[in-house]
């Protein structure tokens, strides 16, 4: 892929907004005619597509607000393009529909999107732009976020529910997790979330930054230098064999003996074209999919801090993080329930969603904190198409709906798994964390720097005390931590008792 500064060289840029007619052009060509009318005439974004001049691929740019029918001409760029193909976003946004319809066209053509230094791509446009198989942001660029919503016949803005479900969705066909989800949706429907490179990489949306060209250096009298011995070709990463990778006892006698986790909390498990979630999905896999695992390693620069392993199944080879994977055999919980029950205590995102049916394909009627005592009445599968996980209808507080199992757990627990008061106890990171790591800061609350990670499942966190975060970083304790010889503050959600 180019680099943004030679991509904004290459591409035509058209006044802020324009007629909705596609345009190829090849570099240094002008438009034709005066732009100015046709801006008053037309709320459409424009769509102007310009090859590389290598004829490796081209830039498809979209500039203006989204309106029905905008995404079709994106797609019929992206079809039109043979090679690698960049979508550079500039718009305030627009048609909801519109923009999660291009986000998935741009994923389907293994796309990269990007925003230039000093554009704005905000609303439906930030939902087109996660669609990128790569994401790219200029070192000024501005990407924003806020809830879904209609305006009144009073011309009022409205949050509305159903259009959240649908954000909430399309976010988890991209392999996002929910706190990515709450992040996205949290601001209101007048206010914006601008996404910081901090947060992305935070919340596990790799992004890569652009920074600005450096200042020209004053040129130098030539020096004749004697000739470089040659470059060693890099080693190729080897993978761990699965026996050493994992405890005693857990080691598979063949490497066919795995299958994805049962209880996959998306219904699904994305499988990868390379070891990091910086690389494109290719396929899902059902909970419960035997596969025949080679062998693992460590995921790629940007791609976090876990283990991920190579996997085939049906026919088709990819990479999956360590966690999605289990022991061959490996069984879901009784679908039956009996005893007093609550909402899980260490929730990852802070809440459970509640939805009107048993899967992930219905809306959320409301949302729980974590140890909510609740009333379980029946339990079932889910009936996602597909899907294989259990979900229970509960009552609570005269309210019922449907939760994921995985969600609920015997009342009082929490009290079982008291918050960390320092002493001798060891304590560790839950195997099912969110991003497969703890992120560890220099201080209570999420406002505070990222000083190194623990991954997913790693023992011997020792705890000095537990306390609330500071203004402005979030509503849950943190605890100080020391591991391996270094100290921070990790989130309370984030620890469990060691065993």
């Amino acid at each position: 892929m180019r680099a943004l500064s030679t991509l904004s060289a290459l591409v035509f840029f058209a006044l802020p907004a324009a007629a909705a007619d596609i345009e190829i052009r090849r570099p240094g060509q002008q438009a034709p005619g005066d732009f100015n009318a046709s801006l008053r005439m037309s709320n459409q974004a424009q769509v102007t597509t310009e090859a590389f001049d290598d004829g490796t691929g081209a830039v498809v740019v979209v500039k203006g607000p989204f309106s029905a029918g905008d995404d079709k001409k994106l797609t019929r760029a992206l079809l039109e393009i043979e090679g690698n193909a960049v979508v550079l976003f500039e718009s305030p946004g627009g048609s909801l529909v519109a923009g999660l319809a291009m986000g998935r066209a741009i994923r389907l053509s293994s796309a990269t999107t990007a925003v230039e230094a000093g554009a704005t791509c905000a609303s439906a446009c930030g939902l087109a732009w996660l669609g990128g198989a790569r994401r790219v942001m200029g070192h000024s660029a501005r990407v924003g976020f806020h809830a879904a919503y209609y305006t009144d016949d009073k011309g009022q803005q409205i949050e509305t529910g159903q259009g959240n479900a649908m954000i909430g969705a399309y976010l988890n066909q991209l392999g996002l997790s929910e706190r990515a989800v709450m992040y996205i949706t949290k601001a209101a429907p007048a206010d914006m979330t601008w996404l910081s490179p901090e947060d992305a990489d935070d919340l596990g949306i790799p992004v890569r930054v652009m920074r600005p060209d450096p200042p020209p250096t004053p040129q130098a009298p030539p020096v004749t230098l004697p000739p470089l011995p040659a470059a060693a070709p890099n080693p190729v990463p080897k993978l761990t064999p699965p026996d050493q990778l994992f405890a005693p006892g857990q080691a598979p006698t063949s490497n066919a003996n795995w299958q994805i986790v049962h209880n996959a909390p998306a219904g699904y498990m994305n499988i990868r074209s390379g070891p990091g979630t910086n690389h494109p999905v290719m396929f899902s896999l059902q909970p419960a999919t035997p596969v025949a695992l080679s062998g693992c390693r460590q995921a790629d620069p940007g791609g976090g801090s876990g283990q991920w392993c190579l996997i085939a199944a049906g026919g088709r080879n990819g990479w999956i993080s360590q966690i999605g994977v289990e022991p061959l055999g490996t069984t879901a919980p009784p679908a039956t329930l009996s005893g007093s029950w609550q909402v899980v205590h260490n929730a990852q995102a802070g809440y459970m969603n509640i939805r009107s049916g048993p899967g992930t394909n219905h809306p959320v009627v409301f949302t729980l904190p974590p140890a909510t005592a609740v009333a379980v009445e029946t339990c079932r599968p889910t009936d996602a198409e597909g899907g294989t996980s259990v979900w229970c209808r509960i009552g609570v507080q005269g309210h019922s709906g449907w939760i994921s199992r995985v969600g609920l757990e015997p009342e009082g627990t929490r009290a079982q798994n008291a918050a960390p008061t320092g002493g001798s106890a060891l304590w560790q990171i839950p195997v099912a964390v969110s991003g497969g790591h703890a992120n560890v800061r220099s201080g209570p609350g999420t406002m505070h720097g990222v000083l190194f990670t623990i991954t997913a499942g790693a023992q011997g966190v020792q705890v000095a005390r537990c306390q609330p975060a500071d203004p402005g970083g979030g509503r849950f304790e943190w605890c100080q931590v020391s591991h391996k010889g270094r100290a921070g503050w990790v989130s309370r959600n984030s620890l469990e008792p060691q065993g």
